[in-house]
């Protein structure tokens, strides 16, 4: 048996061995940062993925070898040859991943790295972005009421976490309609350039962008393309890499389903996962809330997307059902997504002839809204989502799923794209 001197001698050891080990990571991957010229961090509140993909597909076509992870809807590498690879997790999500990034980015040769920052709270968004990537441009897309427990209730709480990810020295960027004085004060005391990026693009920049292969906030394109000009890029390379980018699996898209009752037309608005973003995308669609469609709903600055309603109606004749997917991790959203429909502040709700619930806080988000509405009902049993085109394929019209992908939510899309024709938005 060991003596207590012995044991103190063998843990010292350990700990020294240890502190050595870390040494030489911390090393290690100071060498791959110092070899990547450019490292950009996304961080905010939406959009993170579809900024990432777009200033990457920039990047690329300017000639840069660049290596881009998204982690939102679905986690993907983004390869320099513009081929990506969907990462397959093994537990839970982990900033770690960010130091394999990191690795392969090196093994690649890449000039550039574009990376969405994983983490919801303030002291991982730190790490992550300026001890682990060493990001020396940060892009902010938005601060919305998200991630309650993490970020903050307030959006001045949200913000002064988001801008833990500003580089000292370096460059954020961020939305003129997003530049609160958290980031402006942040950027000042970090020495960091602050550039206001204008969340509208000009006429002929837009028109440029007719032929983008799905449907975008037109503010993710601006900051986007603000950025990769900041990195010298010219706006018309920047603008023709856009053109071919591949959607994120958030995408608005929506297919065409047939039904003994007509066509039923599914929306994946899934990645929306606040009232806010909600509102916008349903007002995209040129819907007002009085359950029919076809009709503009008054929309906010910016909240346009890229290509313009079709001429003829978009959306299939007859009822037009929400359907919310609840993520058993996320009971902050799920009271948010009450608290808006009893205050009336989420007026969109009133576009829905129906609201179907998913997930495993349906029960109790339904009888928090019994006294509200009694068009809300429940998708249950194990596979919810068979539950839930059971009901719609009896009905035809148009359904629109909203806040959050995940379970659920992915298979849904997964089943409307193997069943369902593409349909024109």
């Amino acid at each position: 048996m060991l003596s207590g001197v012995k044991l103190l001698i063998l843990g010292a050891a350990i700990a020294a061995a240890a502190l050595v080990l870390l040494a030489l990571e911390a090393l290690g991957l100071s060498r791959i940062r110092r070899s990547i010229p450019i490292r950009v961090c996304v961080t905010g509140t939406r959009g993170k993925s579809s900024v990432v993909r777009l200033l990457a597909a920039a990047l690329r076509e300017a000639g840069l070898p660049v290596v881009a992870k998204t982690t939102g809807s679905l986690p993907c590498l983004l390869l320099p040859d513009g081929t990506e690879r969907v990462l397959r997790r093994v537990g839970p999500p982990s900033i770690l991943e960010q130091k394999r990034l990191l690795r392969k980015a090196g093994r690649l040769k890449a000039r550039a790295l574009v990376a969405e920052i994983m983490s919801i709270s303030p002291e991982t968004q730190f790490v992550e972005s300026r001890r682990i990537l060493g990001a020396d441009l940060c892009l902010i897309t938005n601060v919305r009421s998200d991630h309650l427990e993490t970020l903050g209730a307030s959006r001045e709480e949200a913000e002064r976490a988001l801008a833990l990810s500003i580089p000292p020295g370096g460059t954020v960027l961020c939305l003129d309609s997003e530049c609160l004085p958290d980031v402006e004060q942040a950027a000042d005391r970090l020495g960091a350039r602050l550039v206001r990026v204008p969340a509208e693009l000009n006429p002929s920049l837009k028109r440029s962008l007719s032929a983008l292969p799905y449907r975008e906030f037109e503010e993710n394109v601006s900051l986007a393309l603000g950025a990769a000009m900041h990195l010298e890029v010219p706006p018309e390379t920047a603008l023709r890499g856009m053109r071919g980018v591949r959607a994120d699996a958030g995408a608005l898209r929506a297919w065409s389903i047939p039904t003994a009752a007509g066509p039923l037309v599914a929306v994946n608005a899934f990645a929306a996962n606040d009232p806010e973003s909600t509102r916008r995308v349903i007002a995209s669609l040129g819907l007002q809330p009085t359950g029919r469609a076809g009709r503009r709903l008054e929309a906010g600055a910016g909240s346009a997307y890229l290509v313009a309603p079709a001429a003829a109606p978009v959306l299939a004749p007859g009822p037009i059902v929400g359907l919310l997917n609840l993520r058993r991790d996320r009971g902050d959203r799920s009271l948010q997504w009450v608290e808006a429909i009893r205050s009336g502040s989420f007026e969109i709700f009133e576009v829905f002839d129906r609201l179907l619930l998913m997930g495993p806080h349906a029960h109790a988000v339904r009888r928090k809204l019994a006294s509200t509405s009694g068009k809300v009902s429940i998708c249950g049993g194990l596979r919810p989502e068979l539950t839930a085109m059971r009901r719609l394929v009896a009905g035809g019209g148009t359904v629109i799923g909203f806040g959050n992908i995940a379970g659920p939510g992915m298979r849904l899309v997964h089943l409307w794209e193997r069943v369902g024709t593409a349909h024109e938005l």
